[in-house]
């Protein structure tokens, strides 16, 4: 059973395999119908009338060529109107077409002759070419044809190449015919090609004709020859030729792994597109030379080396061992080609059909009443959470006119999520939540004497303020303590005391080192992040509208000119005739501040801005003395480290001496 492969799928494989187009998918063949006959083909070069048809598309537009129409004729017009070039491009390619063709109407195959030229053409590519093989290239002049039709190809020792690729013509060809190269730059081991076909190629961008080279034999590198005249840039170089030799079979190790080469290509025949079973027929087990070559034109994952080294293999074991090895490797990529994608592909069907059944479970729950979709779950609950809840008139219109918005935004737009989160702040707030403030004075001395010891003229001060609250039914308005002190003398502590006693809910921030106006008053809804200011941020935690709110470190607020004053904003919530309606940035709706209970802390008094210093009651704590220390550390510090260290006070003995060492 021969091994002649059929030039017809051969063709259209090696097209697919090794002539890849920037730009391929707009891209097009023109093809003739080929002529096999020589005889035709010679009379068909010597007919007159074909000579009498050139001279006239010579003379002539497109259409006027004849005064009878005809069916060519028709299909020319169908051709120009989809694609309009200009009166220059169509001589240009009727002269190239004329030239490289012959007769302008046919496409013809060349039959090579039996001659072994020693001095040709040479052409690099990046992948060398096995005999047996082919490979189209684009062809931009006649030289090839003039000289005889054979060209050398041998590739580069590096895949590098001089000239970068256009954008019409496959990367690995360049542009011109033959580039200039050294002879320690290749490897020395090619393949005799010649011209097998010619055709012309259109483009939606660009027309230019190509040939088609098939590969004949090995040949051998010997040097680069002198250039003769008429040549211009072309590389020529002296070539010999190798023995035919070890082209068959002959050993039973050698037809065992043919064998076994055959059983790898029927692999690969089951995997491959149905163009390569075409081949399958016409496998001769015995023809080494073209079975390596079908192998290695089956085998995409092999590299260029390891074809150039089957080329430069002459040895049947060694030349059958290297085919074996990629055959191997090629079935095995396609394997796992084939089960990632099996993978994927069950995984992807898992996916749909999960959000399948997912979305059918919504709608049959939809359905019978048994859930919402989610935009009227998201809106029944912000509608649960204001109910038994006075809401200020404003507010509410504000709250309504909200969601009204809502429910006509769809649930995956941006501005749905910006309307949600709005919605949310407002109705968490505690509209109209208070605590239920407890002005005792005795309660309020034992708290105190709890948490701190001395500073008996501070208690005093705290008790007086407790007994004018009590006097008065709540805090007195416009009263705001600043206890002012070095660092470590318990002043936030007694900001947390005073919330105790006063049985409120307590909440601290620091604004040392803050220095811009947003953390105070909060960001605009239309920035990305954006969030309220501190003092909603506390009323959404405390869920009160009247805590204790402590403002650390008053002193140490800065100020940036192009971020705002935050010390003109903390006045505006401090001030008892603004704070009633105090205007957060991201709300935008009035929120009364004037039932919160502001204490300030500071270390110094001559930072503090003066608006806020006016309107603040200083109440100084100085350090402690040692005695003072003394009762601290056996009072307070003792016990507590004695229970976060789990021992007991019948196993310690801590003398008086060793505390005030300590002190």
């Amino acid at each position: 059973m021969s091994f002649s492969l059929r030039l017809i799928g051969f063709k259209t494989h090696l097209f697919r395999s090794s002539f890849r187009f920037t730009k391929c998918s707009p891209a097009r063949f023109r093809c003739f119908s080929s002529i096999s006959d020589s005889n035709n083909s010679r009379n068909d070069d010597n007919d007159p009338k074909d000579d009498d048809d050139d001279n006239n598309d010579d003379a002539n537009d497109d259409s006027t060529k004849s005064n009878e129409p005809n069916d060519d004729a028709k299909k020319s017009s169908k051709r120009s109107k989809k694609r309009v070039l200009s009166p220059f491009q169509k001589e240009q390619a009727r002269a190239q077409l004329r030239q490289l063709v012959g007769i302008g109407k046919h496409q013809k195959d060349i039959v090579a002759s039996d001659s072994k030229p020693g001095r040709v053409l040479c052409l690099l590519t990046d992948r060398p070419l096995l005999p047996g093989q082919s490979k189209i290239f684009p062809q931009h002049q006649a030289r090839l044809i003039q000289k005889g039709g054979y060209v050398a190809f041998f590739t580069r020792k590096s895949s590098k190449t001089t000239e970068e690729p256009s954008s019409s013509i496959p990367p690995e060809i360049p542009r011109k015919q033959s580039i200039s190269f050294a002879p320690d730059e290749i490897h020395h081991i090619g393949t005799l090609v010649w011209v097998a076909q010619q055709g012309f190629m259109v483009s939606s961008h660009n027309q230019f004709p190509f040939l088609l080279f098939r590969s004949l034999k090995t040949i051998q590198f010997e040097g680069v020859s002198p250039k003769r005249k008429g040549e211009g840039n072309s590389q020529y170089a002296d070539i010999s030729y190798f023995e035919e030799s070890g082209n068959t079979a002959s050993t039973e190790e050698d037809l065992a792994r043919v064998n076994v080469i055959v059983e790898l290509l029927q692999q690969l025949v089951e995997k491959k597109p149905p163009i390569i079973q075409s081949f399958e027929s016409s496998l001769n087990r015995r023809n080494l030379s073209e079975l390596v070559s079908f192998c290695a034109t089956l085998c995409d994952s092999a590299t260029n080396e390891e074809v150039q080294k089957l080329l430069s293999c002459f040895s049947v074991k060694e030349k059958l061992e290297r085919v074996q090895a990629m055959l191997v490797r090629e079935v095995e990529s396609i394997k796992l080609q084939e089960d990632m994608k099996k993978d994927l592909q069950e995984t992807s069907e898992k996916q749909t059909r999960r959000v399948i059944l997912t979305e059918q479970y919504k709608y049959l729950k939809k359905e019978l009443g048994y859930e919402k979709d989610d935009k009227t779950a998201i809106v029944q609950k912000f509608r649960d959470r204001l109910k038994d809840v006075s809401v200020p008139e404003k507010t509410t219109d504000v709250i309504e006119e909200e969601i009204a918005k809502l429910e006509t935004l769809e649930p995956h737009s941006a501005e749905f999520s910006v309307t949600r989160n709005y919605l949310d702040w407002l109705t968490i707030m505690p509209w109209g939540k208070f605590s239920e403030s407890r002005f005792d004075i005795d309660a309020a001395e034992k708290i105190l004497d709890e948490d701190h010891f001395g500073l008996q003229d501070v208690k005093d001060r705290i008790i007086e303020f407790v007994a004018i609250g009590k006097l008065y039914g709540s805090v007195p308005p416009g009263k705001i303590l600043c206890f002012v002190g070095p660092p470590g003398v318990g002043k936030t502590s007694i900001g947390t005391s005073i919330a105790r006693a006063l049985y409120r809910e307590f909440y601290r921030f620091s604004v040392g080192g803050l220095s811009d106006v947003s953390e105070i008053k909060g960001h605009r809804r239309t920035y990305v992040g954006a969030m309220p200011g501190k003092f909603v941020q506390c009323l959404k935690i405390t869920q009160v509208q009247n805590p204790v709110v402590l403002i650390d470190e008053i002193d140490k607020i800065g100020s940036r000119a192009y971020a705002g004053d935050p010390s003109a904003a903390l006045l505006e919530a401090l001030d008892p005739a603004q704070n009633n309606s105090f205007m957060d940035h991201y709300l935008d709706v009035p929120v009364d501040l004037s039932k919160v209970l502001f204490i300030c802390t500071a270390n110094v008094t001559d930072t503090i801005p003066a608006a806020l210093k006016d309107r603040m009651e200083f109440i100084r704590l100085s350090g402690y003395i040692a005695s003072e220390k003394l009762e601290i550390a056996q009072r307070y510090l003792q016990p507590e480290v004695l229970k976060d260290s789990g021992v007991k006070e019948d196993q310690v003995n801590l003398e008086q001496a060793a505390l005030e060492s300590l002190i």
